[in-house]
C-alpha cells in the first residue's frame, strides 16, 4: 500500500540497493508488498530489508558518501566512523544526508514481542537544511499515510513489561496502523510505544 503510493502517485523511484559503485540501482515493475516478518530470531541476520529508500529525482542526483565534505561535528565524525569500519566500500555507499530520498524504516519487532512502530523519513539532517520541494513531499505522504490510517494509543496495547504511566502530550507517541496493523492491535497484538 505504501510502496504502491510512493512509486505510482509519487513517482519516486525505489532503490534496489543502498550501495552506488554501478550507480542507482532501481526495483523496475510492481513489488509484492512485504508483509511482516516473523520475530527475529537473536543474531540471526534478517532476510527482509528493513529500510527502503525511495528515490525524489525531481531532487536531483543520487549522492555517495565518498563526495561528501569532512564532517563539521562530533556525532558526523562518529557517523563516518562507524561506516568505514562498517563497510569496506563505504565510498559508495548511499548518502542520507545530501541525497534527495524518502526512507520507510519498516516495522520491526521488540524484544518484548511488541511491535515497534514504522518511521517516514526524508534526508538524513535537520529539516530546515533540506530541499523545500521534499520536505513537502515528505509532509503530504505523511498526511496520506495518516488518512489510511487508524490512530492507535500504543500506551493502551503496550505489552506487560510497559510499566510507565503514559505521558500527559501523546503528540510524539500516536501510532497510525493501516488496516491489517490495526486489525492485528485489535485481536490483541501489542505495540512498543517508541521505534527503537
Amino acid at each position: 500500500m505504501l510502496i504502491e503510493h510512493l512509486t505510482d502517485a509519487e513517482g519516486l523511484l525505489l532503490l534496489a540497493s543502498d550501495h552506488l559503485r554501478a550507480g542507482p540501482s532501481v526495483v523496475r515493475g510492481q513489488l509484492d508488498p512485504p508483509s511482516l516478518p516473523p520475530p527475529a530470531e537473536p543474531l540471526t541476520p534478517r532476510e527482509e530489508p528493513a529500510t527502503f529508500n525511495f528515490w525524489w529525482q525531481e531532487g536531483g542526483e543520487l549522492r555517495a558518501l565518498g563526495d561528501a565534505p569532512p564532517p563539521g561535528d562530533a556525532a558526523g565524525r562518529v557517523a563516518l566512523k562507524l561506516a568505514q569500519d562498517a563497510s569496506e566500500h563505504r565510498q559508495d555507499l548511499l548518502d542520507l544526508e545530501r541525497s534527495p530520498i524518502v526512507r520507510w524504516a519498516r516495522c520491526r519487532w521488540h524484544s518484548s514481542g511488541a511491535l515497534c512502530p514504522g518511521l517516514l523519513q526524508a534526508q538524513a539532517r535537520k529539516t530546515s537544511e533540506q530541499p523545500a520541494g521534499l520536505v513537502r513531499l515528505h509532509r503530504r505522504v505523511a498526511r496520506w499515510m495518516k488518512k489510511q490510517g487508524v490512530r492507535i494509543n500504543p500506551f493502551d496495547h503496550g505489552p506487560e513489561e510497559l510499566t510507565m504511566d503514559p505521558p500527559a502530550n501523546l503528540n510524539m507517541f500516536w501510532a497510525w496502523a493501516f488496516p491489517a496493523a490495526e486489525a492485528w492491535v485489535r485481536d490483541g497484538g501489542t505495540i512498543w510505544p517508541w521505534n527503537a
